[in-house]
């Protein structure tokens, strides 16, 4: 986490240093990205750039924290009926979804920060990021089962933790979904990440994705196992 003398700066000062270091990692993985790049497009010393951080990580932690808060923020405002009327939990993952294309479409460098972390190569990164970020996905996800089975959209009898923890691999199920297509394509621009985004085999696919959560796999109801 940033230290307190960087949450006291002016919020110009403060605005751009997160600039230069979104720009950063839009263009690098973290271990390519520079520190000395970070400072240079902030106009600020490199001591004070360790004033504000503790190092390269604590700057990429920041900025990937960042990324995500500003998603929930505009899936709040793209999906209104996820925290008011009109819920329907499987309608309401669907719109998230594209709300979160749209999103990618319209933050063309925040979308390659994202690209950039899910292919990080410093796995143990990635992974210490992700355990670090899962209690936010896991209350994202518990919010809509619970509002789901209030509706009586969701079975009442589902253990919500197992659930909520299902839920967790599922988004990891859909990003390497995402993964896979993005190797079909013949460049890795921004372009073509929109392109994608929009296809509509692709989006059929999201649609296979969500109906199986929907209607499992089983022909028909297994027996209940036995407590």
């Amino acid at each position: 986490m940033p230290t307190q003398t960087f949450f006291n700066l002016p919020e110009e000062k403060k605005n751009r240093i997160i600039r230069a270091a979104m720009h950063e990692f839009a263009v690098y993985s973290f271990d390519q990205a520079s520190i000395a790049h970070i400072i240079e497009k902030a106009g600020i010393p490199r001591g004070s750039f360790y004033q504000y951080f503790e190092n390269l990580k604590d700057v990429y932690k920041h900025i990937i924290n960042l990324v995500g808060d500003q998603k929930i923020k505009y899936f709040q405002a793209a999906v209104p009926q996820f925290e008011g009327e009109g819920f329907d939990f499987f309608s309401t993952l669907r719109d998230i979804c594209v709300a979160g294309f749209q999103f990618a479409k319209e933050n063309p460098e925040l979308l390659a920060i994202g690209n950039n972390f899910i292919k990080e190569m410093n796995k143990s990164l990635r992974n210490e990021i992700l355990d670090e970020q899962l209690p936010k996905a896991q209350n994202f996800y518990e919010f809509m089962l619970q509002k789901g089975i209030e509706l009586g959209q969701i079975n009442p009898h589902i253990d919500l933790r197992i659930a909520t923890l299902f839920m967790g691999v599922w988004n990891t199920s859909f990003i390497e979904l995402y993964l896979a297509e993005l190797k079909n394509l013949p460049h890795e621009n921004t372009e073509d990440f929109c392109a994608l985004l929009t296809n509509k085999q692709f989006l059929r696919k999201v649609d296979q994705m969500i109906r199986l959560l929907a209607n499992g796999l089983a022909a028909k109801p297994l027996p209940t196992v036995e407590e």
